[in-house]
């Protein structure tokens, strides 16, 4: 009986820690500002393509997000050009 509950403790342990592995995330730090002035801009949306994931960046521009290694970002502000961060990985 006991060599059963280690057995099961040991698969259960492997499984859990393949879920952990699988599941990966990376966190992307960035900054929105204009490209011409370089001011931040407060409140602009970072949002992951296909997912609910997103940030508002805060007083300075800033945004943190945690992100699948090869995800696509979406910046997009009132008044601008949508952009496109095609890798989250590559940044």
């Amino acid at each position: 009986m006991r060599r059963h509950l280690i057995h099961f403790l040991l698969v259960t342990l492997l499984m859990v820690s393949y879920a952990t592995a699988a599941v990966a995330q990376t966190t992307v730090k960035g900054q929105v500002v204009d490209a011409e002035s370089g001011e931040p801009l407060i409140g602009a949306a970072a949002t992951v393509v296909g997912t609910s994931q997103g940030a508002v960046t805060d007083l300075d521009g800033n945004f943190t997000l945690k992100v699948a290694p090869n995800a696509t970002l979406v910046i997009k502000y009132l008044g601008y050009k949508e952009f496109n961060l095609k890798s989250a990985a590559n940044l």
